[in-house]
């Protein structure tokens, strides 16, 4: 997990998943990026992921993959990254209003 601090104050974070079964040892998932909206909008996000690809260099893998609800802002963030969308799984998600949301799929190779 990274994270994006404000001076002392977390304000942002990425997870790098590593754990893989045996013959997926080449990739990861990159999970639950948040920013506080309050600090939405400078960057912090665009950062995050570009050090998750440095990080997932490192630990030798080459293929990343993530997920996020069609629509959102993030979608924008990825492909500005240069990640690929492969798709979407309708009614992938439940929201706390009980609404289902799709989700895309996206891919990296680093």
């Amino acid at each position: 997990m990274l994270g994006a601090f404000d001076e002392e104050v977390l304000v942002g974070t990425v997870t790098l998943v590593l754990d893989m079964p045996p013959n997926q040892q080449h990739r990861a998932d990159v999970s639950k990026l948040l920013v506080s909206p309050h600090h939405r909008r400078r960057g912090i996000a665009r950062a995050l992921m570009k050090e998750v690809e440095k990080l997932a260099q490192r630990e030798k893998r080459i293929l990343l993959v993530l997920d996020t609800g069609t629509g959102s802002g993030a979608e924008s963030l990825y492909s500005d990254l240069n990640w690929i969308k492969v798709g979407e799984i309708p009614r992938y998600s439940l929201e706390i209003n009980g609404e289902l949301l799709a989700a895309s799929y996206f891919y990296k190779e680093v």
